[in-house]
């Protein structure tokens, strides 16, 4: 090594232990913390709990049908980054598609990191894409490279979140690989964990969720009146017994996701809400009226509950997810 690459590593070192969040890990990580600080993207406050306050905000004018996500989801989230935690921060979100989960972890990591989805603390894992094989021995090799991501990843940052998308399609057994780093009062090999934040989404449930709300519809009780808290133990007690990722999984056994929050299907003044957010985003060359609103709604498939006819064409079966394209056609 140079008298000039001496010269900087010790720079560098010297810059790590001015900021005591950065001079830990040992010497080849804190070298690798103070680059980042120096270079790159700091492991601090400023750049890890960047706009959080304003997440429920965000929330509010940005998605559609779902309070019990708008009410719990930044109140966790919160209370984690800003109050001291015993264990990293663990939330599965269930729903069908189209409802809104995959937006929302943008939403979180947009108000958390300030280079949201560009940070290098946030990491998005999705089955088809970094897990496409089946077999034992590819599980196996799966395991040990999410076990290496996480740690190495954590070990720049102890505030990264990581996100597991479509956890159904999963192979059965690889995400207990995670359990290590949700177990309480976690510090493996140097690394804490206990600021972490793991979301996984799933469509697992989907159907339980919307047979709960219509349940409740027929009780004859308001949407806004359901509680997390029934969700929570149906989600957990289907997603254990249901192919994919979590089927037997340790997450659950172990109770260390502290919470399955539905995304509750989305009904026809809900869809109309998310195909005015379109339309006002091409109003250079798509003149809003009513009409197009309901046009547009009246393409979208909704769920058949057979005998319940007045509960009949009410919850959407794709969400917005094919809004924008539909927009598109008709404008």
């Amino acid at each position: 090594m140079s008298v000039v690459a001496n010269f900087l590593v010790v720079l560098l070192w010297l810059v790590a232990c001015a900021q005591p969040s950065l001079c830990v890990f040992g010497f080849r990580r804190t070298v690798q913390s103070a680059y980042d600080f120096v270079l790159g993207e700091p492991c601090n406050e400023h750049w890890t709990t960047y706009n959080l306050t304003q997440l429920d905000k965000a929330l509010d004018a940005n998605l559609f049908g779902q309070h019990l996500v708008e009410k719990y989801l930044p109140k966790l989230i919160r209370s984690h980054r800003l109050a001291p935690s015993n264990k990293a921060l663990a939330v599965a979100l269930h729903g069908s598609t189209g409802t809104g989960k995959t937006y929302v972890t943008q939403l979180v990591a947009q108000h958390l990191l300030k280079l949201g989805e560009q940070s290098q603390y946030f990491h998005r894992f999705i089955a088809n894409r970094h897990f496409p094989l089946s077999g034992k021995e590819h599980v196996q090799r799966y395991k040990h490279q999410l076990a290496s991501w996480i740690s190495g990843n954590s070990s720049r940052c102890g505030y990264s979140l990581f996100v597991f998308e479509e956890i159904e399609k999963f192979p059965e057994g690889l995400i207990d690989e995670v359990l290590p780093f949700l177990e309480p009062f976690a510090h493996i090999e140097g690394v804490d964990y206990r600021n972490t934040i793991f979301i996984f989404t799933t469509n697992l449930g989907a159907k339980e969720i919307a047979a709960q709300v219509h349940d409740h519809y027929q009780a004859g009780h308001q949407r806004h009146k359901l509680q997390a808290s029934i969700f929570d133990r149906v989600l957990s007690k289907y997603s254990y017994n249901s192919d994919g990722g979590f089927k037997f999984s340790s997450l659950i056994t172990k109770q260390v996701i502290d919470l399955h929050l539905p995304f509750l299907p989305l009904e026809s003044k809900h869809i109309k809400e998310c195909i005015k957010v379109e339309i006002r985003k091409m109003s250079n060359h798509c003149k809003f009226t009513d009409d197009l609103v309901s046009t547009i709604a009246n393409q979208v498939v909704y769920y058949d509950f057979g005998k319940d006819a007045d509960l009949n064409n009410l919850f959407a079966r794709g969400g917005c997810k094919k809004i924008r394209s539909q927009v598109h056609i008709h404008c």
